[in-house]
């Protein structure tokens, strides 16, 4: 019996025998009840009225009928009873952010948001970004100017989750000046991502139709906050019905608005149908817009399913609306097989861009094999002079094992001025 066979029935033997030793020690012992969510015993508690309540609905291990019964009973309690609620919660094993300390955190926060913010950062299970989020868009509701200064939490990703539960609690309170505040957030991470939620919002509750003629009918700017807005509504839409979004994306081709919006659709729909982009970007009018379109389609494309995109890379029949994704492919196979990855590369139509691709696989190819490299590049009697000097000239930056050199010599650097402060 060949080895392979052997070792799989080894295993399979070993994993019946547990099993069955498993059912038969079950037989001899009773069943064993589903562990408590207290780890404080009964006999040494002393709660009485809400906290009393309160506690006896956490302990129930049903999470469905708990969160009924323990919502139904916030709803009709007040901020007197915070702290008979604190206090019942702290008899209750809970762990990292579970859903009972959201709705805690969440009816708190309509009272005092300072105080629950502040009880979110006394202990592990409370600061669960969760929890923090949910009195955060809760305080936000109510006063957003002091949420968004207590979401100024060092962790940029925190931070940035933060500043969204605030936008979101915001826009949900339907308070004035929420888009005047976002414009004047400085050009950058934080006012892309606050046009964003709000263009989210927009589309999902309102539609796609509705989110175009709102965004359309925003004044022209010449800071360019309206081509902002114009890219996350179609973003969002395209998230929901991308081939609405294309058809509206079309229209604004040609123009100001019109930039960046095909990447958009392109990028969003190709989460769901990469075919369908593409076949769609092919029937665009040749420019700018639509090469970007292609490029940045077929690289999500690549990075959410390498096979199936390089598959369609290499199969399709080439046309010169095709030049990205031929880029993309060369650089990809050029990895393994820097002569295939060539071969790609000449297929390009456009002709600076064919000996731009043909230059950086090779440069690729010479930092890794610089003789075969050579040999080649000798043998390439098309080439310019100037793309072959520049192959083999790679800037310090590019060079292999640079960065842990220069991390090195940083090192060396600190020990030397830390020995000469001796």
């Amino acid at each position: 019996m060949p080895m392979p066979s052997v070792l799989l029935l080894t295993i399979v033997a070993a994993v019946l025998a547990f099993v069955a030793g498993y059912q038969i020690a079950g037989l001899d012992s009773e069943p064993q009840e589903p562990p408590s969510r207290s780890y404080t015993p009964t006999a040494d508690l002393k709660l009485d009225g809400d906290a009393s309540e309160v506690r006896a609905i956490l302990l129930d291990e049903n999470l469905l009928r708990r969160t009924a019964h323990l919502t139904a009973l916030l709803e009709k309690l007040g901020p007197t009873a915070v702290e008979d609620l604190k206090a019942a919660y702290r008899t209750i094993f809970m762990d990292y952010g579970d859903t009972d300390l959201i709705f805690f955190a969440e009816w708190w926060a309509r009272f005092d948001p300072a105080a629950a913010f502040a009880w979110t950062q006394e202990q592990m299970p409370t600061e669960h970004p969760l929890v923090v989020t949910a009195v955060l868009r809760t305080w936000a509701r109510t006063n957003p100017t002091a949420a968004l200064v207590a979401a100024q939490v060092p962790n940029p990703t925190l931070r940035n989750m933060f500043m969204e539960a605030c936008l979101v609690g915001w826009a949900e309170s339907g308070r004035p000046g929420l888009f005047e505040f976002i414009q004047t957030l400085p050009e950058g991470g934080d006012r892309q991502r606050a046009i964003q939620v709000v263009a989210r919002r927009k589309v999902l509750r309102d539609g796609p139709k509705a989110a175009f003629e709102w965004a359309e009918a925003l004044p022209d700017d010449a800071a360019g906050f309206k081509l902002h807005v114009l890219r996350r509504v179609a973003s969002s839409a395209a998230e929901v019905d991308p081939g609405r979004a294309a058809r509206w994306a079309e229209g604004l081709l040609g123009g100001d608005s019109g930039r960046g919006i095909t990447q958009r659709v392109g990028t969003r729909w190709a989460k769901r149908d990469p075919r369908a982009a593409m076949q769609w970007l092919s029937s665009l009018a040749p420019g700018r817009d639509r090469d970007d379109g292609v490029r940045e389609t077929f690289r999500r494309w690549m990075r959410e399913d390498p096979d199936a995109a390089l598959h369609y890379g290499t199969t399709v029949e080439l046309e010169p609306w095709l030049d990205p994704v031929v880029v993309r492919v060369a650089h990809r196979l050029g990895r393994d097989d820097p002569r295939q990855g060539l071969a790609w590369a000449s297929k390009v139509a456009d002709k600076d861009l064919r000996l731009t691709t043909i230059g950086l696989v090779a440069r690729g190819w010479a930092m890794a094999d610089e003789a075969a490299a050579r040999r080649w590049v000798e043998q390439a009697a098309d080439l310019p002079d100037y793309l072959k000097r520049k192959i083999f000239n790679v800037p310090d930056s590019m060079q292999p094992g640079i960065f842990e050199k220069k991390r090195q010599e940083a090192r060396a650097a600190v020990s030397g001025a830390s020995q000469g402060a001796r």
